[in-house]
């Protein structure tokens, strides 16, 4: 879409896959500029084949302003026999650096549910994507990556170890181009379906925001990591009742939306509304 002109362009094929593609993430920057990630299969699928090898890339395109770039593979491109990339989350700062975070299991390390975490970079100044790095590897299990990128080129990677786990994270200093230690992102245990999800700003304070509809007391909780600081902030319980979804952005100047899926009644699982929250720094 161009705002100068509102009207929208026509669609482009940006890539084609022998058999299926999923976890479509698209992040926007400065200058009309924009990024879009996916997982695709690099082989096609065989239906004759129980449990057919897929193993799943990942892929990138960036739109400069005025086109589109071919894609290309920018993901491990080693995956053999099931192995597979899992989930991906993707976030740009203003300047035009990326980062893609996502699962994968890897059958090669002799374990066949172990999972990895992996992360690769989009370097504006260079205009090209670095190598990927390894953020943690043979974790029994690794779901629902979320990352966020500042002004500064550092990055806040999270992702759950499934149910009754809290939030696992790990963060990117950009001086020394290195994915810190393991920690636990200082949310409740989220149970089943319990979602969660983290963003920040510009200046690089971030915020967890997670939901819980299990334990009491339910409803969404924030918490919020200042710019600077090694300390998380006290966990603000924003009330509500909750489903198992949950939507969180913020601006990089640090206004936040938040929205979520309640139930009216709780017995009643198709009587749903929506209900929104916005911040203001």
């Amino acid at each position: 879409f161009d705002a100068t002109t509102a009207a929208w362009g026509e669609p482009q094929l940006l890539s084609q896959s022998p058999s299926w593609m999923r976890s479509p993430a698209l992040t926007t920057e400065s200058g009309n500029a924009a990024i879009v990630s996916w997982l695709q299969d690099s082989v096609a699928h065989d239906q004759n084949v129980a449990n057919p090898p897929d193993r799943r890339v990942v892929y990138a395109s960036r739109y400069d302003g005025a086109a589109w770039q071919p894609a290309e593979v920018v993901g491990r491109n080693d995956l053999t026999n099931q192995d597979n990339g899992d989930e991906l989350a993707l976030d740009a700062n203003a300047a035009g650096s990326a980062v893609v975070l996502w699962t994968q299991t890897r059958s090669a390390t002799g374990t066949p549910d172990a999972f990895q975490v992996e992360a690769v970079l989009y370097e504006a100044s260079q205009g090209q994507w670095l190598a990927p790095d390894n953020v943690v590897d043979d974790t029994t299990q690794a779901f629902v990556p979320n990352v966020v990128m500042s002004g500064a080129n550092g990055a806040a990677a999270a992702w759950t170890g499934g149910p009754d786990t809290v939030v696992s994270g790990s963060t990117f200093d950009p001086a020394t181009s290195l994915w810190g230690a393991i920690t636990d992102v200082p949310t409740d245990i989220l149970g089943a379906g319990e979602p969660y999800a983290i963003d920040g700003d510009e200046a690089g304070s971030i915020v967890v925001a997670w939901a819980k509809d299990f334990q009491v007391p339910k409803g969404v909780f924030v918490r919020r990591l200042e710019a600077g600081s090694s300390s998380w902030g006290e966990t603000d319980h924003l009330g509500g009742r909750v489903g198992n979804e949950l939507l969180f952005a913020m601006s990089r100047n640090g206004h936040a939306i938040l929205v979520t899926k309640a139930l009216v009644v709780q017995s009643e699982r198709f009587n749903n509304v929506v209900y929104g929250m916005t911040y203001s720094p």
